[in-house]
């Protein structure tokens, strides 16, 4: 007698429970509803051809040449000094300027500095690479004060272990100047861990155009949504998390203002 395995029809959404995911396969061509606790999502997964999808992203993700590590610092206060250094506004060329030029000036060997002296290094003119003219670093003094009060806490305190990604993350939350999204991009660098996600303007933008994110989402007020979405949104198209979040990043990053026309919109802002 032959037996006959009912497929799913793809009119019939995929619900995902985000708080108890399971392995499920690409709803290529699908509509997916993503449902917690406190907020659900209803999108459409499309097909790797339909630009800016939950699929398209995968898709190009898998693609991509996945990098070895993501890590930078040798240490956890290295790439703390990394992570802090970056960030909105910042150039990745500043920001790798500024913790190159940190560390060789020894300030990141865990000895506590003080925010004068990290302020006087990051005030020195840069010189970067196919620049022409020296460049400045941006706020100096407050970047100074929280790199040192940071290199002071470590100095004083055992943080949690790499194996423990969630765990260590929450600690480092409790640094000064220290938000969700630093935290997160030092755990990711640390340990490439699926657990956790780097949101920012790019991954926010990226999430919302895809269906994932929901428009009134704000940051860092609602990261956790943000965070939990992201996470599922890699798992149903069986990626890592870190290489989804890069690539997006890099992408977007890459194209600056002219983003506007893969997300069809006339401003970037129309997506804040």
């Amino acid at each position: 007698m032959t037996s006959i395995i009912a497929l799913p029809s793809a009119s019939v959404p995929l619900t995902v429970d985000v708080d108890h995911p399971c392995s499920v396969p690409e709803p290529i061509g699908r509509d997916v509803v993503l449902v917690s606790r406190d907020w659900s999502r209803y999108l459409q997964w499309w097909d790797a051809t339909r630009f800016a999808t939950p699929a398209f992203w995968v898709e190009l993700t898998r693609q991509r040449a996945r990098p070895i590590t993501y890590q930078i610092g040798k240490t956890l206060l290295e790439e703390v000094g990394v992570c802090m250094l970056g960030g909105y506004g910042i150039t990745e060329r500043m920001a790798s300027a500024a913790f190159h030029r940190v560390r060789e000036e020894g300030l990141l060997t865990g000895k506590p500095v003080t925010e004068e002296a990290v302020a006087a290094v990051l005030s020195a003119p840069f010189q970067l690479p196919g620049s022409q003219r020296a460049v400045h670093y941006r706020f100096p003094r407050s970047k100074g004060r929280r790199l040192a009060a940071v290199i002071d806490t470590l100095h004083r305190s055992e943080p949690p272990g790499t194996d423990e990604p969630r765990l260590l993350r929450d600690w480092l939350l409790t640094l000064p100047g220290v938000g969700p999204k630093t935290a997160s991009w030092i755990v990711r660098n640390m340990t490439r861990t699926d657990l956790v996600a780097v949101i920012d303007v790019h991954i926010r933008r990226a999430g919302i155009v895809a269906g994932l994110f929901d428009p009134a989402w704000r940051l860092p007020r609602d990261y956790n949504h943000f965070e939990t979405a992201f996470v599922v949104w890699a798992r149903i198209g069986g990626v890592p998390t870190a290489d989804l979040d890069a690539c997006i990043w890099s992408e977007l990053a890459a194209l600056g203002p002219a983003a506007r026309t893969l997300f069809s919109v006339k401003h970037l802002s129309d997506l804040d």
